[in-house]
């Protein structure tokens, strides 16, 4: 959080104190946690949730109104309130262990709750930080064109709610990011293929493949450093090949192939043949994204093993 936000808020609280004036008439109160209860007559409320980029609660954040210098911390679930306050246009404020918010305006209206929900971003230092974000695919039916990189549907619904093969992740805007980790669990043993290539990049960026798996079980685990490519890539011989730069989201896709394909590996040969159905492929996948130098093994490091 940057310093000149800490000290409006401590200031803000040492001329409000603790519970906060308004304009007569009653004290504003404040609390964490969803209110709907009754309003005194002319007053409104404030009801909100305070969450992070990924959408997750944050809990014990400290949110401002800054014209009134009244606090509230949210809850478990994100949720705060400010009950009893006079009607007008307010700026919330808030402060976040590892979050910052820009600043929100609020119209307060007599007798109604306003509902708002503030978005704090994750910041991380230059240590060792780790964010793990969980995915999951569903495939009821499939037939895997593995060498064109394909999954065409059986039932023909591409509509996502059934139907999910891939996922895309965004991961440009930490600057300081050192390694990504993905692994991935499935509901069976079978013959997989997890691929990692770049999807939406800049101009002048070129895309390619930063990571690919190719085994027989239910668990994979793939390390993309920061400028590098994965020693699964290397040792697949799997192109285009490109080191990841953290400029490009990520498209992460899992295949099913009926046939592993070693004796054409063994030869040197590109990825090809292993056309199959497959059903009710059920996996869940976890990149763990490392902020600064790692303080634990990598290469032991692991959320769904």
């Amino acid at each position: 959080m940057k310093a000149f936000l800490l000290v409006g808020l401590m200031a803000s609280l040492a001329l409000a104190g603790c519970s906060g004036g308004g304009d007569g008439g009653g004290t504003p109160t404040t609390t964490g946690g969803a209110t709907t209860g009754p309003l005194e007559s002319g007053k409104g409320a404030i009801s909100g949730l305070l969450i992070n980029d990924v959408f997750r609660p944050v809990p014990g954040g400290l949110v401002l109104i800054q014209d009134l210098g009244l606090t509230a911390t949210s809850d478990a679930s994100g949720q705060f309130a400010f009950v009893d306050i006079e009607p007008g246009a307010y700026l919330l404020r808030v402060q976040a262990e590892g979050h910052e918010a820009a600043p929100q305006t609020v119209d307060v209206e007599e007798g109604e709750y306003a509902e708002v929900e503030l978005m704090a971003r994750r910041v991380f230092s230059e240590g060792g930080r780790i964010i793990t974000t969980e995915y999951s695919v569903f495939i009821p039916c499939a037939i895997d064109y593995v060498a064109n990189g394909n999954v065409v549907d059986c039932t023909l619904d591409q509509s996502g709610d059934s139907f999910r093969a891939a996922f895309t992740s965004n991961y440009t805007g930490y600057a300081n990011a050192t390694y990504l980790v993905t692994e991935m669990k499935a509901n069976n043993e079978d013959r997989y293929e997890v691929q990692l290539r770049s999807s939406e990049c800049p101009e002048g960026v070129d895309g390619g493949y930063y990571a690919v798996s190719q085994f027989a079980g239910d668990y994979t685990k793939l390390v993309m450093p920061l400028g590098g490519i994965s020693e699964q890539n290397a040792e697949l011989s799997y192109g285009p090949n490109v080191a990841w730069e953290n400029q490009c989201t990520i498209d992460t896709i899992l295949f099913s192939d009926s046939q592993f394909r070693e004796e054409l590996q063994e030869n040197g040969a590109p990825v090809c043949c292993g056309v199959g159905a497959h059903f009710g492929i059920k996996a869940k996948f976890v990149q763990s994204l490392f902020i600064g130098e790692p303080e634990v093994d990598i290469a032991t490091y692991s959320v769904l093993a």
